[in-house]
């Protein structure tokens, strides 16, 4: 017998990030790596003009650049 994929509803997938806030801030980030997918999200256009030969190299890629963006206004911390 097969086993069917379960589709979560809006509801739930947001109970479960509301609670992985509140108690578990570790699976919260579990849960956006797995849920997001960055490469999707970012156009081309913006990927390419982000790594554009500027003359000096990115230590950190444009995928945690807007990660970290994400996640101050997830926690609402504003640096």
């Amino acid at each position: 017998m097969q086993i069917r994929n379960m589709q979560m509803s809006m509801f739930d997938t947001y109970n479960d990030v509301s609670s992985s806030l509140e108690n578990n801030k570790p699976k919260f980030f579990a849960l956006m790596e797995k849920y997001i997918c960055w490469d999707e999200l970012i156009p081309d256009s913006f990927y390419h003009t982000f790594y554009k030969d500027t003359g000096r190299r990115r230590v950190y890629t444009l995928e945690s650049f807007i990660a970290a963006l994400v996640l101050q206004r997830v926690f609402g911390s504003y640096l």
